[in-house]
């Protein structure tokens, strides 16, 4: 019979804790203690365990990556919503895409857009209405966009794209009636972002704590707000100076607006609520194709 009532012990939480941080730099204090207890009871009230002290012991004597990556998502809180912190998006509508457009001189290569905590989409695709925006008021050049996340689960469902009216609210009437087609039947009063602009957004597995990204290309833009309040100030500098070895020259770098860099060796440039630019002058050639 599932416990009813999981109690998570102070060595326990330690191990727990010790290791969410060695695998994606999430720091949790003891405050934390009975938020992870109570995400843990669930887990274990759903049979496949009978106390804490036996999911642990799986998961320390069987290093499973996949274990390791639900533990880690249930030590992260998934809040977000459409626009979140809309000054970000005003500024790339108002000062950062008609920068870049101009930076261009003229090349034909994409605007790149990173969501590097994209959680369950309402970033990415928020960033994507923007671009779909901008590239309809007469703006010539193409955009794509990478969402990431660490959670698998979560990843899943942004790919879906699909939102509950409670979810929709911070979407402007104009831009949900253009980029969400609105559900019937089974799917009512639920909203799926438009095929159109799905495609323009590729959803992929980053540990922002790995010491290398598979991003390919470097970023014009990139979105790493509000995680890295889980951070302790060491993993913060090593995750911003991984981020940077992504960004274009001339790109930006947007972070939460209750964070902040202080403390961190970046050559950034403070241009805007929590934006950073890039130097323009660190160009290479070859990696602007």
């Amino acid at each position: 019979m599932p416990y009813s009532d999981v109690e998570l012990n102070e060595p326990e939480f330690k191990v727990l804790s010790g290791l969410i941080y060695e695998t994606s730099g999430i720091c949790l204090g003891p405050s934390k203690r009975l938020m992870l207890a109570n995400r843990l009871r669930r887990r274990v009230n759903s049979g496949e365990y009978g106390s804490i002290k036996e999911y642990l012991d799986k998961l320390l004597s069987r290093p499973d990556p996949d274990a390791v990556a639900e533990l880690i998502d249930m030590a992260t809180t998934h809040h977000t919503s459409f626009f979140r912190e809309n000054g970000h998006f005003e500024f790339l509508t108002q000062v950062a895409l008609p920068k870049l457009e101009a930076m261009a001189a003229g090349q034909a290569r994409p605007i790149r857009a990173w969501s590097a905590a994209a959680s369950s989409g309402e970033e990415p695709y928020s960033l994507a209405m923007v671009l779909a925006q901008w590239e309809s008021a007469g703006f010539r050049r193409s955009w794509n966009i990478i969402a990431t996340d660490i959670s698998r689960p979560i990843l899943d469902e942004a790919k879906q794209g699909i939102y509950s009216e409670s979810k929709m609210s911070g979407v402007p009437a104009h831009l949900k009636v253009k980029y969400f087609e609105q559900g019937v039947g089974s799917f009512a009063g639920r909203y799926r972002v438009t095929a159109k602009l799905r495609a323009n957004v590729q959803f992929g597995r980053v540990n922002l704590f790995d010491a290398d990204y598979p991003i390919a290309n470097l970023q014009d833009i990139i979105l790493c707000r509000n995680v890295m309040i889980y951070f302790d100030q060491p993993s913060r500098e090593k995750v911003v100076k991984r981020l940077l070895r992504h960004l274009a020259p001339g790109g930006y770098l947007m972070i939460g607006h209750t964070e902040n860099l202080l403390g961190i060796a970046h050559g950034l440039r403070p241009v805007g609520q929590s934006v950073f630019q890039k130097s323009e002058t660190d160009v290479v050639v070859s990696q602007w194709g």
